[in-house]
């Protein structure tokens, strides 16, 4: 018999870019298939999804896996993603499925 857990838990295998501070992470998993742009889709203090046409808007990912096919827009995500580990609203992990250039 499956338990509830076992329904829920869902398993994602990547290549990673950036090493962590540990090989396997575990984590709640905020996926979306839109992209997501950080600058003006993300309020770095409070970690929540502010951009209103995403399907993640609202939804914090803070402490989160968060699984997006890309990023979008704005080469100042990277700021953005600064100021989210500095305000520790930053997500665990960020899994994109093209590499970002």
């Amino acid at each position: 018999a499956q338990t509830l857990a076992s329904k829920s838990t869902a398993i994602v295998e990547g290549t990673a870019l950036v090493a962590g501070a540990t090989r396997q992470l575990t984590g709640r998993l905020a996926f979306s298939g839109t992209g997501l742009s950080f600058w003006g889709g993300v309020d770095p203090v409070s970690g929540k999804v502010i951009d209103e046409r995403h399907p993640l808007c609202g939804r914090r990912i803070t402490d989160s896996i968060l699984a997006i096919p890309s990023g979008r827009g704005s080469c100042t995500a990277s700021q953005i993603v600064l100021e989210l580990v500095l305000n520790n609203t930053a997500p665990r992990a960020i899994v994109l499925r093209d590499r970002d250039a």
